[in-house]
């Protein structure tokens, strides 16, 4: 069959990106045409529906991408809504104004030839933005004492220890421990000795709930008077425990160890005057945590403003 149709389509965007107004569309058009070789896994038809859409978008998100299982070419009201067999986003970002998008879509001919002169394209972005966030901690009145605790509506963390020792075969081990309490994952060893050269090592755990995508980085900062030792390489073992079957809401718990740079120097470590967990996440535009906040009173629940006494007249006079 032989199209010859290139038409400018309205969009159906969803609703987040259509109140924040952040995408503004130039060109739409549609046609078919033969897939390039390879574009999808497995046998790729003959003739495809390629749908090509160029748009800025003013949301200064760090990433942008389609959402190809809620994209879909709308033919009518009759004919069944047509998945994206593939979509893909090319972002450019000028240094000066909003975004500039090529967007790549392919999907399956409809069953129907005249149906796609009234087609429309319901097109979903998900934006991200990453954020790093800082939880610092000071030290006691008596010094360090571990472990040390980060909450949040969205996180629980526990700073079991931070110490100087060594890594032999997998196996660590800690010679001196800062300040007190601390004594690691039961993994980790304590040891009087030490062969070779010393490591400074920091351990934690991290519960954190997470939507879409998990934190892209964890980061223990020392803070040493005006120093700031950052870890040269972080271990993590994860898992993800599921908290509702309705939501897209799991329970991401990371065990981290994190190694700090070969010369740091391990005298540093009772001058640690502050811990930083620095937490990097992808968070999606829009997605809000939001606090409760306290109605206003009624004026019935109101306490009475007390009236002034009434001025009473002086005894005697003349």
């Amino acid at each position: 069959m032989t199209w010859r149709l290139i038409s400018t389509l309205v969009l159906f965007v969803s609703a987040p990106v259509w109140a924040q107004g952040w995408l503004s569309v130039q060109t739409v058009t549609i046609q078919p045409e033969a897939p390039p070789p390879g574009l999808l896994e497995g046998d790729t038809p003959p003739e495809m529906v390629h749908v090509q859409i160029a748009a800025t978008d003013a949301s200064g998100a760090d990433e942008i991408s389609v959402r190809s299982d809620a994209t879909a070419l709308v033919c009518g009201a009759n004919e069944p809504p047509l998945p994206a067999r593939y979509a893909s986003l090319d972002l450019q970002r000028p240094e000066e104004g909003p975004a500039q998008l090529t967007i790549d879509l392919w999907f399956d001919l409809p069953l129907a030839d005249e149906t796609l002169e009234s087609a429309m394209l319901r097109l979903v972005l998900d934006r991200w933005e990453l954020a790093a966030q800082d939880f610092t901690l000071q030290p006691g009145e008596g010094g360090w004492q571990f472990p040390l605790t980060v909450q949040t509506p969205w996180m629980e963390a526990s700073i079991t220890g931070v110490g100087v020792g060594q890594i032999t075969a997998g196996v660590r081990a800690i010679r001196d421990w800062l300040g007190t309490g601390g004594a690691g994952p039961p993994d980790v060893q304590s040891t009087a000795a030490i062969m070779g050269d010393a490591t400074v090592m920091a351990f934690a755990e991290v519960r954190m709930l997470k939507g879409s995508a998990a934190p892209e980085e964890l980061s223990l900062i020392l803070n040493v008077g005006d120093t700031k030792i950052i870890p040269a390489k972080v271990q993590t073992n994860s898992r993800s425990q599921q908290v509702a079957d309705d939501l897209d809401l799991q329970r991401r718990v990371a065990t981290c160890t994190f190694i700090y740079p070969e010369g740091t120097n391990p005298a540093q470590l009772q001058g640690i005057s502050a811990i930083t967990l620095r937490v990097t996440r992808r968070i999606p535009l829009t997605e809000h945590w939001l606090a409760p906040i306290a109605p206003e009173p009624s004026a019935e629940e109101a306490p009475a403003e007390q009236a002034p006494a009434e001025q009473q007249p002086a005894e005697g006079g003349g």
